[in-house]
C-alpha cells in the first residue's frame, strides 16, 4: 500500500498602508507562524497544532507598502 503525501499551500497578502519601519520589522515569518498556530490551537486544539507544525512553513514573503514591494 502506497502512502501519498500532498502539499497544500496557503497564499496570503498583507498590505500595510503607511507602515513604519518598526512595524515592518515586527511582521516576521515567526510572528505569522505563531499567529497561525495560536488560531489553530483555539479552533482545533493540540491535535490540530501538532498536525500542522510538522508541515507548515512560509516559503516566501514580501512586504507591500503603498504599492512598492520589499523582499522579507
Amino acid at each position: 500500500m502506497a502512502i501519498k503525501f500532498r502539499n497544500r499551500y496557503l497564499i496570503c497578502s498583507l498590505h500595510l498602508k503607511d507602515a513604519s519601519p518598526a512595524l515592518l520589522k515586527s511582521v516576521t515569518r515567526q510572528a505569522i507562524l505563531n499567529a497561525l498556530f495560536s488560531s489553530l490551537q483555539a479552533l482545533c486544539g493540540d491535535v490540530g497544532v501538532g498536525g500542522a507544525k510538522a508541515s507548515l512553513t512560509i516559503k516566501d514573503m514580501h512586504h507591500v507598502v503603498n504599492g512598492s514591494s520589499e523582499s522579507g
